[in-house]
Protein backbone atom coordinates (compact mmCIF):
# COMPACT_ATOMS: atom_id res chain seq x y z
CA UNK A 1 0.00 0.00 0.00
CA UNK A 2 2.67 2.46 0.99
CA UNK A 3 4.92 1.97 -2.35
CA UNK A 4 1.06 2.43 -4.23
CA UNK A 5 0.15 5.50 -2.23
CA UNK A 6 4.12 6.87 -3.00
CA UNK A 7 3.61 6.78 -6.68
CA UNK A 8 0.36 8.07 -6.54
CA UNK A 9 1.38 10.64 -5.14
CA UNK A 10 4.41 11.26 -7.26
CA UNK A 11 1.88 11.57 -10.35
CA UNK A 12 -0.66 13.55 -7.99
CA UNK A 13 0.68 15.73 -5.70
CA UNK A 14 -2.32 17.25 -4.42
CA UNK A 15 -3.91 14.13 -3.13
CA UNK A 16 -1.06 14.44 -0.02
CA UNK A 17 -3.89 17.37 1.42
CA UNK A 18 -6.54 14.76 0.50
CA UNK A 19 -5.26 12.31 2.65
CA UNK A 20 -4.39 14.44 5.44
CA UNK A 21 -7.89 15.27 7.36
CA UNK A 22 -7.89 12.80 10.41
CA UNK A 23 -10.69 10.41 8.90
CA UNK A 24 -8.91 10.06 5.44
CA UNK A 25 -5.34 9.77 7.31
CA UNK A 26 -7.20 6.54 9.79
CA UNK A 27 -8.25 4.77 7.09
CA UNK A 28 -4.38 4.85 5.54
CA UNK A 29 -3.01 3.74 8.86
CA UNK A 30 -5.45 1.18 9.48
CA UNK A 31 -3.64 -0.52 6.64
CA UNK A 32 -0.74 -0.45 8.48
CA UNK A 33 -1.73 -2.70 10.73
CA UNK A 34 -0.80 -0.79 13.85
CA UNK A 35 3.02 -1.33 13.11
CA UNK A 36 4.89 1.93 14.59
CA UNK A 37 7.78 1.86 11.23
CA UNK A 38 4.99 1.78 8.52
CA UNK A 39 2.81 4.04 10.23
CA UNK A 40 5.90 6.51 10.06
CA UNK A 41 6.75 5.87 6.73
CA UNK A 42 3.43 6.78 5.87
CA UNK A 43 3.44 10.09 7.56
CA UNK A 44 6.47 10.86 5.74
CA UNK A 45 4.74 10.35 2.78
CA UNK A 46 2.54 12.85 3.42
CA UNK A 47 4.52 15.14 4.90
CA UNK A 48 2.52 14.78 8.09
CA UNK A 49 4.96 14.61 10.95
CA UNK A 50 3.84 12.63 13.97
CA UNK A 51 2.98 14.74 17.90
CA UNK A 52 5.90 14.58 20.02
CA UNK A 53 5.58 14.93 23.51
CA UNK A 54 6.51 18.95 23.56
CA UNK A 55 3.72 19.28 20.71
CA UNK A 56 0.99 17.57 22.74
CA UNK A 57 1.71 19.53 25.60
CA UNK A 58 1.62 22.62 24.36
CA UNK A 59 -1.36 21.71 22.77
CA UNK A 60 -3.31 21.51 26.13
CA UNK A 61 -0.87 23.66 27.54
CA UNK A 62 -3.11 26.79 27.80
CA UNK A 63 -5.35 26.29 31.53
CA UNK A 64 -9.39 26.99 31.43
CA UNK A 65 -10.37 29.66 33.50
CA UNK A 66 -14.24 28.10 33.35
CA UNK A 67 -16.09 25.02 35.31
CA UNK A 68 -16.03 23.31 31.81
CA UNK A 69 -14.10 20.54 31.14
CA UNK A 70 -12.23 21.78 28.11
CA UNK A 71 -10.24 18.41 26.51
CA UNK A 72 -8.16 18.06 23.24
CA UNK A 73 -8.64 14.54 21.43
CA UNK A 74 -5.82 12.71 19.68
CA UNK A 75 -5.67 9.58 17.44
CA UNK A 76 -3.45 7.31 18.61
CA UNK A 77 -2.77 3.39 18.61
CA UNK A 78 -1.64 1.13 20.78
CA UNK A 79 2.43 0.23 20.87
CA UNK A 80 1.73 -2.92 23.44
CA UNK A 81 0.20 -5.59 21.08
CA UNK A 82 -1.58 -7.58 23.91
CA UNK A 83 -4.99 -9.61 24.24
CA UNK A 84 -6.83 -6.50 25.01
CA UNK A 85 -5.81 -4.26 22.14
CA UNK A 86 -7.90 -2.72 19.65
CA UNK A 87 -7.55 -3.29 15.87
CA UNK A 88 -8.95 0.19 15.46
CA UNK A 89 -6.98 3.66 16.93
CA UNK A 90 -7.96 4.99 19.98
CA UNK A 91 -9.17 8.45 20.73
CA UNK A 92 -7.17 10.09 23.56
CA UNK A 93 -8.96 12.88 25.26
CA UNK A 94 -6.61 14.92 27.37
CA UNK A 95 -8.74 17.61 29.87
CA UNK A 96 -6.92 21.15 29.84
CA UNK A 97 -5.74 22.11 33.53
CA UNK A 98 -7.43 24.80 35.38
CA UNK A 99 -6.22 28.07 35.46
CA UNK A 100 -6.67 28.17 39.48
CA UNK A 101 -4.80 24.87 40.18
CA UNK A 102 -1.65 26.03 41.59
CA UNK A 103 0.18 22.93 40.13
CA UNK A 104 -0.97 22.28 36.78
CA UNK A 105 -2.76 18.23 36.77
CA UNK A 106 -5.03 16.54 34.38
CA UNK A 107 -6.30 13.56 33.43
CA UNK A 108 -7.49 12.11 30.04
CA UNK A 109 -9.54 9.13 28.77
CA UNK A 110 -8.49 6.50 26.43
CA UNK A 111 -11.64 5.77 24.14
CA UNK A 112 -11.30 2.26 22.27
CA UNK A 113 -13.13 1.03 19.51
CA UNK A 114 -15.68 -1.32 21.34
CA UNK A 115 -14.36 -1.03 25.02
CA UNK A 116 -15.53 0.65 27.81
CA UNK A 117 -12.81 4.29 28.31
CA UNK A 118 -11.05 4.44 30.84
CA UNK A 119 -9.06 6.77 33.04
CA UNK A 120 -5.13 7.63 32.99
CA UNK A 121 -3.84 8.22 35.61
CA UNK A 122 -5.40 4.74 36.35
CA UNK A 123 -7.10 5.04 40.18
CA UNK A 124 -6.63 2.82 42.78
CA UNK A 125 -9.48 0.54 43.23
CA UNK A 126 -9.33 1.25 47.38
CA UNK A 127 -9.58 5.20 46.99
CA UNK A 128 -12.70 6.75 47.77
CA UNK A 129 -14.77 7.89 44.50
CA UNK A 130 -16.00 11.28 46.16
CA UNK A 131 -12.11 12.52 46.15
CA UNK A 132 -12.36 12.90 42.37
CA UNK A 133 -10.77 12.32 39.55
CA UNK A 134 -7.22 11.17 39.89
CA UNK A 135 -4.96 13.46 38.61
CA UNK A 136 -1.15 13.92 37.36
CA UNK A 137 0.94 16.73 36.80
CA UNK A 138 0.49 17.80 32.86
CA UNK A 139 4.31 16.35 31.84
CA UNK A 140 3.91 13.33 33.87
CA UNK A 141 0.39 12.59 32.21
CA UNK A 142 2.04 13.26 28.74
CA UNK A 143 4.78 11.17 29.46
CA UNK A 144 2.79 7.92 30.70
CA UNK A 145 1.23 8.31 27.48
CA UNK A 146 3.71 8.36 24.93
CA UNK A 147 4.83 5.00 26.42
CA UNK A 148 1.56 3.12 25.48
CA UNK A 149 0.47 5.07 22.67
CA UNK A 150 1.92 6.49 19.51
CA UNK A 151 -0.02 9.41 18.67
CA UNK A 152 -1.26 9.57 14.90
CA UNK A 153 -2.78 13.14 14.58
CA UNK A 154 -4.93 15.65 16.72
CA UNK A 155 -8.75 15.15 15.56
CA UNK A 156 -11.16 18.05 17.82
CA UNK A 157 -10.92 20.26 20.67
CA UNK A 158 -14.60 20.74 22.72
CA UNK A 159 -15.91 21.62 26.39
CA UNK A 160 -19.05 19.78 28.00
CA UNK A 161 -20.56 17.77 25.51
CA UNK A 162 -19.75 20.36 22.92
CA UNK A 163 -16.90 19.27 20.70
CA UNK A 164 -15.52 20.74 17.29
CA UNK A 165 -13.96 18.29 14.65
CA UNK A 166 -11.02 20.01 13.09
CA UNK A 167 -9.80 19.46 9.49
CA UNK A 168 -6.33 20.02 8.85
Amino acid sequence: MIDWLQAALTSFPSLVSYFQPPDRLMMLIYACHKEPARIQELMNILHFPLPTENGVQTAISTPTTSGSDFFVDWYAVELQMGGNTSKLPATIRIFLPSVHDPVKETYAYIFKQGQQPYLIPRADPSRDPSQGVVTLPVDELIKQLFVEFLFLCFTQVGSSGVSYKIEL
